[in-house]
């Protein structure tokens, strides 16, 4: 697998799970669950019959999106938070 093909796969997770959340078909403390499980069926989509790799693969894609998703809501909360209180000044 490529690390091309493991950013796309990335990228489809995060989507999958943002489409979840805004449907509130869980809630936002069990999303973190979900992109591992997407994660998971990613790795075996694209791994194959290898359980290690599919193990292995799935969790590097379910924890990066989750990762790189939080990451980036955090920063954007930040943000916000920063120019709100720069506004007060």
């Amino acid at each position: 697998m490529t690390e091309l093909t493991m950013a796309v796969a990335v990228a489809i997770v995060i989507g999958l799970v943002e489409g979840i959340k805004r449907l509130n078909l869980f809630e936002t403390k069990w999303l973190f669950l979900v992109d591992v499980v997407f994660g998971l069926g990613a790795g075996y989509l694209m791994v194959g019959n290898n359980p290690r790799e599919i193990i292995i693969q799935g969790l590097i894609i379910g924890l990066s999106a989750a990762g790189l998703f939080s990451g980036i809501k955090n920063t954007f909360e930040e943000k916000t938070r920063v120019e709100k209180y720069e506004d007060i000044d």
